[in-house]
């Protein structure tokens, strides 16, 4: 058979079923290692989002991660003991019905692994999207002149920005015309 012709269906039936299921786990191998290098690089580089304000949530995240990398080396290990088998050859080799079976079994445990791994790492980094919560409401209010402001937002009139300030006795008002700046911190 010539390197690039396609196997006959005769080719396919008089190869070893064990090799076939090893060959089909090799392929799904590197696929685990990509998913390996996908969740450390998301771990290397999350920050734990936008979650500082909410009890526990960051803890969560990180087991999240923390849990799809160790599933994703389990996962690794169980698809790599199909793509690579050691043992004794009687183990792996031959076409017992039984051991195809089991090796199947072991390849569809260790690719379901693999996307519950993947899942758990998309969960985690999906809390970026989560709204980010000021402890106290505080924002920063500047106007076009560089002074600054800090404090909660209160209830004003049309056209005016209104700040309950810690540093100022009054409340201070600012038009909306002279306001350069207003945004959220996390405290004054």
């Amino acid at each position: 058979m010539a390197e690039f012709d396609r196997p006959s269906a005769e080719d396919l039936n008089a190869a070893d079923p064990l090799e076939r299921v090893a060959e089909s786990a090799q392929g799904w191998h590197r696929i685990q290692l990509a998913a390996l290098g996908f969740i450390g690089f998301c771990g290397l580089f999350w920050d734990g989002g936008n979650v500082a304000g909410l009890r526990g949530v960051p803890e969560l995240l990180m087991g999240l991660v923390a849990l799809a990398f160790v599933l994703a080396i389990v996962a690794i290990f169980v698809v790599g003991r199909v793509a690579h088998p050691f043992g004794s050859p009687a183990d792996t080799t031959g076409t017992d019905r039984e051991a195809v079976a089991r090796q199947v079994r072991q390849l569809r445990t260790g690719i379901r692994m693999t996307y519950v791994a993947v899942a758990l790492v998309v969960a985690a980094t999906l809390s970026v999207w989560l709204p980010v919560s000021a402890d106290d409401g505080a924002v920063v209010m500047v106007d076009f002149e560089g002074q600054a402001w800090c404090g909660q937002l209160v209830e004003a009139p049309v056209g005016e920005a209104r700040l309950d300030s810690p540093q100022h006795p009054d409340e201070v008002s600012l038009d909306l015309d002279s306001l350069a700046l207003l945004r959220p911190v996390d405290g004054c």
